[in-house]
């Protein structure tokens, strides 16, 4: 199908980090067909790095409205998503999420071309919606891979693409400077629904002393994160030193200066994946096909994980209280690798 020319509806809504994961394979397509319009539909929750992205468009979904208890709130919202979907005309749309709620959309909109996974590389009947189907040979593959397949469906030349952040130059300029010494960014937190994949904060706060004797260390909170900063002010003494609030478009232009990011699989190990900055990504529980960060020729070639050789990993068990796979990884092993990283 030639995207030449047309109006495309790009859609993931969610969440973060797997917004983040597809921005490449789009800014690929953005890239094989430079006169085409790209907008993106994102919920409001997950939009975090498109104000430092101004090649692409986007529909914002308020997220609160649409999991509003009040079903006048909801329908309100959707009548307002489906209203700004026609009012665009657009020709064509692809889904990346290929859910339930993000293929009824197009297709209640009437987008004409809509394009998304066969069954078993969508959910909850989306393939229905589609009246183009791309197949996966395999279905256990990274989501950058999988992300890159249905993009190669409009042309077979489409790779992922380099992620440029474009912020104002006086703040680039001002994180740069607080960047300047190159430190080690050490970025515990996980999303509220991750926190089985949470490094414990004691092995944070041992790694941290270790390292902060030969490299200088700045730690990364999100808003969700202060009990985690409690924990490791307990068991550090003092209050973890850390970057102060940034939005995701200038934690990413931070992390570009960093001299590695050592981080669990989160967004921001994404957001530093797509930027080509080294990091260190602790698995825990996360399958490293699926989870795994961009490696080898499309990412930094000092990238790389730690996947604990445990019998049950990897898990989704968000509710597990062993969490085996994080005390196999132990500071002494993640120290080791940071230094073949930055040393070697």
């Amino acid at each position: 199908m030639d995207l030449n020319g047309k109006k495309i509806l790009i859609i993931r809504l969610s969440a973060l980090g797997d917004v983040i994961r597809t921005v490449p394979s789009v800014l690929g397509l953005v890239k094989a067909f430079p006169n085409s319009d790209f907008t993106w539909l994102v919920e409001s929750s997950s939009a975090g790095l498109f104000p430092g992205l101004k090649s692409l468009k986007t529909i914002i979904i308020d997220r609160n409205k649409m999991r509003s208890k009040n079903p006048f709130v909801v329908l309100k919202e959707f009548k307002r998503i489906l209203s700004d979907i026609r009012s665009k005309n657009f020709e064509i749309s692809i889904d990346f999420h290929c859910i339930l709620k993000s293929a009824i959309l197009p297709f209640l909109a009437g987008i004409p071309e809509r394009a998304g996974y066969m069954p078993k590389g969508s959910k909850e009947g989306a393939h229905l919606f589609y009246n183009h189907q791309v197949p996966l040979k395999n279905h256990r593959i990274s989501r950058y891979e999988k992300n890159v397949t249905l993009a190669r469906f409009f042309s077979d030349q489409i790779n992922v693409a380099e992620v440029k952040i474009d912020l104002d130059p006086s703040i680039q300029n001002r994180i740069m400077k607080v960047m300047q010494e190159k430190p080690i960014i050490l970025i515990p937190g996980t999303s509220m629904h991750g926190r089985n994949k949470q490094w414990p904060a004691e092995s944070w706060a041992i790694l941290f002393k270790n390292l902060v004797e030969r490299y200088p260390v700045k730690f990364v909170f999100g808003p969700a994160d202060d009990h985690y900063r409690e924990q490791l002010q307990k068991h550090l003494g003092m209050e973890p030193p850390a970057l102060a609030p940034l939005s995701i478009p200038q934690l990413g232009v931070a992390l570009q200066q960093a001299r590695l990011v050592v981080v669990c699989d989160t967004g921001p190990m994404h957001l530093a994946s797509v930027l080509q900055v080294p990091l260190l990504a602790l698995m825990g529980p996360s399958d490293p096909v699926i989870a795994q960060p961009l490696l080898e020729e499309d990412g930094n070639p000092k990238s790389s994980m730690i996947v604990p050789e445990v019998p049950c990993s990897p898990c989704r068990n968000r509710s597990c209280e062993e969490l085996i796979c994080q005390t196999f990884t132990t500071p002494a092993l993640v120290f080791d690798r940071i230094a073949a990283a930055c040393d070697g």
